[in-house]
C-alpha cells in the first residue's frame, strides 16, 4: 500500500510589518509520503539548493529539479486542488525578506511543515492543527534522517 501525500509550495515576501504570501504550486506524491521518505528528500533538495549559493528569490527552482528527479508517481495539481485519502500534507514556504536591516543565519530560510491527515479532510482544517513537525531543511535531518 503507498503512503500517500500532498505538498504546498508557497512563498512569503516581506516588505513591511506582514508577510504577503504566495501558493507557488502544489502536487500530490502516489508513494514514499512519509516522513523519512518525501520529507527528507524536501530537505535534502532545500539543503543542496543552499550549497549552491542560491539567492533567497530562488530557492525553488533548484529544489524541484532535484526534487522532481526522485522516482515515483508526482503530479502537479490546480491551485485549490485537494487530494483525498491522504496521509500527509507538507507545506513548504520559503521567505524572502526585503525589509531594512533584514538579515538570516546564511541558510535559506525555507522551513518544512508537516500534518498528518484523516479521510478527506479539507487541506486549511488540517493546517489548523499544530504540525508533526515545522522547522528548516536542517532541523528536519536532524529529526527524521536518523530513524532510517
Amino acid at each position: 500500500m503507498s503512503t500517500r501525500s500532498a505538498t504546498i509550495i508557497r512563498q512569503s515576501t516581506y516588505w513591511g510589518e506582514h508577510p504577503d504570501t504566495e501558493e507557488l504550486m502544489r502536487f500530490y506524491r502516489h508513494c514514499d509520503g512519509y516522513p523519512e521518505g518525501h520529507g527528507i528528500d524536501m530537505a535534502e533538495a532545500i539543503v543542496e539548493a543552499d550549497g549552491m549559493g542560491i539567492d533567497t528569490r530562488a530557492w525553488c527552482q533548484p529544489f524541484l529539479a532535484k526534487f522532481l528527479g526522485k522516482p515515483c508517481t508526482v503530479e502537479f495539481e490546480p491551485f485549490g486542488c485537494q487530494h483525498g485519502d491522504l496521509e500527509y500534507l507538507y507545506v513548504v514556504e520559503g521567505i524572502v525578506d526585503h525589509r531594512w536591516g533584514a538579515t538570516h543565519d546564511g541558510k535559506l530560510p525555507v522551513t518544512i511543515s508537516v500534518y498528518g491527515t484523516g479521510w478527506d479532510e479539507d487541506y486549511s482544517v488540517v493546517m489548523e492543527r499544530t504540525p508533526i513537525f515545522s522547522g528548516t531543511a536542517y532541523e528536519y535531518i536532524e529529526k527524521f534522517g536518523k530513524e532510517q
